[in-house]
């Protein structure tokens, strides 16, 4: 499940065409801290359309620049190490807490199932030089899935004029645009939910410290 929260948006009449699959939502409301409403809206991540595009990664790595976490992956060539080809993902730090929020049990489980096993711990690798095969996307949703050693993300990017219409509150619809689907092995997504609980932890620290 994928969550979003929506303040001070205003509201548009109906969803423009080319926005992407229209998605079930359910709201939820709950008190900020300073008293105010705030919206929660919940994904069913289950009837969204699989992204038509895939990529195989072997490598991946995390970081921050510009206001934006960046999820790099990337295949690395069969005749040296250097790579082949590299997709980035980028997310707010807002949206990433979103989806950690969410994976906990994900997280737990799959740390069982790699301990359980004789499956292999993988590290993830700084980029270091860009290959001439180099696509950026913007996402805000993920999908992650794992069975084995075998994982997919599936990755989603609801636009500001889809976000901006959950301020209408008769609006059980979010439209979705699937993005890209990556396909890499478990151990290899464990090394990087584990990569952006540390981002994710950085920014707290930051914040609490100013």
């Amino acid at each position: 499940m994928g969550k979003h929260e929506n303040r001070g948006l205003a509201p548009i009449a109906r969803t423009r065409p080319g926005e992407g699959a229209l998605i079930d939502i359910a709201r939820r409301t709950s008190l900020s801290p300073d008293g105010s409403n705030i919206t929660a809206v919940e994904v069913d991540l289950s009837s969204a359309p699989v992204p038509e595009r895939r990529f195989l990664a072997d490598t991946a790595w995390v970081d921050y620049r510009a206001g934006l976490v960046r999820l790099m992956f990337g295949q690395q060539r069969v005749d040296r190490g250097d790579l082949r080809a590299l997709v980035v993902l980028c997310f707010t730090i807002e949206d990433l807490r979103h989806f950690l929020g969410t994976s906990k049990a994900l997280v737990e489980n799959l740390k069982a199932y790699l301990g359980n096993s004789s499956t292999p711990t993988e590290e993830l690798e700084p980029v270091t030089a860009e290959p001439p095969q180099a696509v950026s996307m913007f996402a805000n949703i993920m999908a992650v899935a794992y069975a084995a050693n075998q994982a997919s993300i599936d990755f989603y990017h609801a636009s500001a004029w889809a976000l901006h219409q959950l301020r209408n509150a008769q609006n059980l619809k979010l439209a979705l645009e699937p993005m890209v689907r990556v396909i890499l092995t478990s151990s290899l997504l464990f090394a990087l939910l584990g990569k952006l609980e540390a981002v994710q932890s950085q920014f707290s620290i930051e914040t609490k410290v100013a």
